[in-house]
């Protein structure tokens, strides 16, 4: 996640896989590195979650939660007015809930 946020451009068009706290709301889905970097509302920390209305009811993922998310890498979609700065993922083809067990 950190490498996305430090150089979006390296992996612009890629599908990756991170592990990050999922935010899924009206104009601010986004996935933090933390999430005390949710609670601040740290931007810069996030990058942005492009997906379909009613999305989470889909998924084997809950909002506010550590998941491990995995699509393609767009570091040109900087999320509502520019809010992720390092890009968005999407056409996300997997949610997990995130265990370090």
């Amino acid at each position: 996640m950190v490498q996305l946020i430090v150089d979006p451009e390296k992996f612009h068009g890629k599908r990756i896989a991170v592990v990050g706290f999922l935010n899924i709301e009206f104009e601010g889905n986004a996935l933090y590195l933390h999430k005390e970097d949710f609670r601040s509302r740290i931007g810069d920390n996030a990058i942005g979650v492009n997906v379909m209305p009613n999305w989470l009811s889909s998924t084997q993922c809950k909002n506010q939660t550590y998941v491990r998310l995995v699509g393609i890498f767009n570091a040109k979609n900087t999320g509502h007015m520019g809010g992720r700065p390092a890009g968005s993922i999407e056409e996300i083809e997997l949610c997990r809930q995130w265990s370090s067990d």
